[in-house]
């Protein structure tokens, strides 16, 4: 079903969809990791599901909720939820314009990083923590996904 998607979300349409992937946790666990991005309220918003599942165990290791906006600089801002974290906002900061880099400053003077990447037919991800502004950083998530659904298209695109 096409959607339409305020203008400076319009650069995340191929992301859209279901997507699905090996991964690796921080500390080495193999996972495989779900994401769903899907448009919200007539494209104003998109939302983000996303979950790690342990390869061997079926356990899940880690959720996440997020809806993205378009701050008033067209720049995305995340509200996010995860049971590790709580809520957090994150907002994008400059990186590599074919993807997405958001972060937030979280309890602890610690930073949350996320990014996001097409190569290709596959959207990369990862996740990282890093002490203050130049620290350490963390490992939590990485992984690259393919995706399960068919692709979205523009309102009167046709294949």
């Amino acid at each position: 079903m096409p959607h339409t998607l305020r203008p400076e979300l319009e650069r995340f349409r191929h992301w859209l969809g279901l997507w699905r992937g090996p991964g690796t946790m921080g500390d080495g666990t193999e996972v495989l990791l779900e994401f769903s991005i899907r448009p919200l309220f007539e494209g104003a918003g998109l939302e983000f599901t996303s979950s790690a599942l342990d390869k061997a165990t079926g356990a899940n290791l880690s959720t996440g909720l997020g809806f993205w906006g378009v701050d008033d600089q067209g720049k995305v801002v995340a509200g996010i939820y995860t049971p590790e974290l709580g809520p957090v906002q994150m907002h994008e900061v400059p990186d590599d314009p074919s993807g997405v880099c958001i972060e937030a400053l979280v309890p602890g003077n610690v930073r949350f990083i996320v990014a996001l990447i097409m190569e290709g037919q596959e959207l990369v991800m990862a996740t990282r923590r890093q002490q203050g502004y130049a620290g350490q950083g963390t490992p939590i998530t990485s992984g690259t996904m393919r995706r399960v659904t068919p692709s979205w298209r523009s309102p009167g695109v046709t294949p």
